[in-house]
């Protein structure tokens, strides 16, 4: 058997603009998880921002699950259901850190962060 060799990417803390190229759904135990992939436009590298798959909004249409608040920041409505196909070619930029772990060092994305690129 053989197997190709890959070079790492990384990607650099701070601000990016990608498009969002697909949302699946994944189960994580008990849990269900959404994992929106998003393909950044200066690397060429993938990256995902994932949240419990729960949309829920407070009484005054604030976004209240971390689903919902990056639904909302990427143009979606939250009303009755919501058609999370949707998304994919969205354009967005956002902020990246870094998640220091005994398994490396991570980017991962701010949800706070995510705007639409008109």
């Amino acid at each position: 058997m053989e197997l190709d060799v890959q070079t790492v990417k990384t990607v650099e803390p701070g601000r990016h603009t990608g498009t969002v190229m697909k949302v699946e759904s994944r189960k994580s135990g008990e849990w269900d998880y959404t994992d929106i992939t998003i393909l950044l436009d200066d690397d060429q590298v993938e990256l995902k921002v994932s949240a419990p798959t729960k949309i829920s909004v407070k009484a005054d249409g604030t976004p209240a699950s971390k689903l919902a608040v990056i639904l909302t920041k990427l143009g979606i409505e939250l009303t009755g259901r919501v058609d999370l196909d949707s998304c994919v070619k969205k354009r967005i930029n956002f902020v990246t850190t870094e998640d220091i772990t005994a398994n490396g060092t991570f980017a991962v994305i701010d949800e706070k962060t995510i705007k639409l690129v008109e």
